[in-house]
């Protein structure tokens, strides 16, 4: 090869490898191509432009906290049980000694009543204990027993028998128990029956006294005048003896004294 020839096809290199790098774009261009990109597909359409920067994903946003929400407690109200007992009553107590006054409701009569009768008085004004409280309040009813009634069988006699014994009271309702005295005489009177069946049988007595003294001293006449005589010593032997009935009127007061404590409800 001639030294024309080399010459030649060295400036047909050059010239090749000059127009080879014109032609290719450079690396930093924006519309350069990938080259490092696999082939397309045949029947796709080529799309030689850089992908689009995607945006940065937006952060997650932090996930609601729910806040738990506990429901308005309901308000109970606390209603207070009743009981089905009733409230213990509170006790007061009067002490041996103390002395209660009472009237007399029922009348007591010798000519009538025996022992045993069952008579009433009424609590005459309030009794207290010794710190000023009512134990046993006035009205109250004290029931008493006739142990012992009779008559004053003679004119001389200067007195009938009467006693009683005290048995209970009752207070706000409830009886209690007593253990009492009666306190001095019992105010009462004494009332003539007058010339009773058994006082007339005292006058015949006398009349047949009279009458056969006066027989034996004078026959007919003695007879009269012997019973005139005794009817009337008999009769002064039936006004001597007659009964008189010891009588309590209604009203009449009478005065009990404890012998043991009394404790009674205050309601």
């Amino acid at each position: 090869m001639t030294r024309t020839h080399l010459a030649a096809l060295s400036f047909i290199v050059l010239a090749a490898c000059s127009r080879s790098a014109k032609s290719a774009p450079a690396a930093d261009e924006p519309d350069a191509r990938d080259l490092n990109r696999p082939a397309a597909a045949a029947d796709q359409p080529l799309n030689d432009r850089p992908a689009a920067a995607k945006p940065a994903p937006k952060p997650a946003a932090a996930p609601a906290t729910k806040t738990a929400t506990k429901p308005a407690a309901k308000t109970t109200k606390t209603v207070a049980a009743k009981s089905t007992k009733p409230a213990a009553p509170s006790l007061r107590s009067l002490a041996p000694g103390t002395r209660i006054r009472v009237a007399m409701v029922d009348s007591i009569n010798s000519r009538r009543d025996k022992a045993g009768k069952i008579v009433s008085a009424r609590v005459a004004s309030d009794v207290k204990d010794r710190a000023g409280r009512v134990v046993v309040p006035a009205g109250s009813i004290v029931k008493l027993t006739v142990t012992q009634l009779e008559p004053a069988k003679s004119k001389s006699a200067k007195d009938g028998k009467l006693a009683l014994r005290v048995n209970s009271v009752k207070v706000h309702g409830r009886v209690y128990a007593l253990e009492a005295e009666v306190v001095g005489p019992i105010e009462h009177e004494l009332k003539g029956r007058g010339v009773t069946a058994g006082e007339v049988e005292k006058v015949g007595v006398g009349t047949g006294i009279g009458v056969l003294g006066g027989a034996a001293v004078g026959g007919g006449k003695g007879a009269l005048i012997g019973g005139a005589v005794g009817a009337a010593a008999g009769t002064a032997v039936a006004v001597q003896t007659a009964s008189r009935d010891v009588v309590v009127r209604p009203g009449t007061k009478v005065t009990i004294e404890l012998r043991e404590k009394l404790v009674a409800s205050a309601r």
